[in-house]
């Protein structure tokens, strides 16, 4: 066989052995990205699952209970499509699909969305913590497409209200615990910054409250002027009374002499 023929066969099956490496490689690196991307979606639905779970850390709207129902449907539909294997998936999908039609029939209940001040500063703090992951959450969906920017808006404001209200509310009461070891000062002071915060704002939580802070402010002064009076007719009461016993004991040396 001419030796040229032979050169042009092994280039020819180098060739598509190379080929076929490369589609191998190609094909494993795209399952690699598949289970990559499953896997991050498992990740959304798990860590928004675990979001809904607690609820009770502060009052949720529909409009955050439906941004994180279709974050979590959108998860689903990203893995059913990357994975075809996968069938309980859609089986989930399909009933969360029912879930997100139900909550959109309803509307907020006012009595619900009231929220309670938590008994310890640390459970503030969270609280705190958890507005800031939401509002990350519903921004990052926004950006994405998944949530409307008139809902957007709304949230963001309801939640910015709440971060306001938590710190007031806290501050309130740390206020009330130095009010009760008589650091009348520090009370003021929290009071004052407390005011400061409220003016910046226009919502009706906070024109109300900047009243009630200003109205304890007042009465943490009148009680301080009133302690001072009394402090000064005490000492003035002391000094009259050590008066009057310097002068009896003077007269009495006096008939002595």
């Amino acid at each position: 066989m001419d030796i040229g023929i032979v050169l042009i066969i092994f280039a020819v099956m180098t060739l598509v052995m190379l080929f076929i490496f490369i589609r191998i490689q190609h094909q494993k690196h795209q399952a690699a990205l598949k289970r990559d991307e499953v896997k991050y979606q498992f990740q959304i639905i798990n860590s928004t699952q675990e979001i809904m779970a607690c609820a009770d850390v502060i009052p949720f709207s529909i409009d955050l209970q439906l941004c994180l129902l279709n974050r979590i449907s959108n998860a689903f539909k990203i893995i059913c499509a990357l994975d075809a294997s996968d069938t309980r998936t859609p089986v989930k999908a399909e009933y969360l699909k029912r879930q997100i039609e139900v909550v959109s029939q309803k509307v907020d209940d006012e009595e619900n969305m009231e929220y309670i001040v938590p008994d310890e500063d640390q459970q503030a703090i969270n609280a705190l913590k958890f507005v800031k992951r939401l509002k990350g959450i519903v921004q990052s969906e926004h950006n994405k497409g998944c949530f409307g920017s008139e809902e957007l808006m709304r949230e963001k404001t309801r939640l910015d209200s709440l971060q306001v209200k938590i710190n007031i509310e806290n501050l309130v009461k740390r206020a009330d615990q130095q009010t009760l070891m008589g650091k009348t000062g520090s009370a003021k002071q929290l009071l004052k910054k407390g005011i400061d915060v409220l003016q910046t704002k226009s919502d009706e939580y906070s024109l109300e409250r900047c009243v009630d802070l200003k109205n304890m402010i007042h009465e943490l002064q009148f009680e301080q002027q009133r302690n001072s009076k009394d402090a000064i007719a005490k000492s003035d009461s002391f000094i009259d009374e050590r008066t009057r016993e310097i002068n009896q004991l003077f007269n009495h040396e006096k008939k002595s002499w």
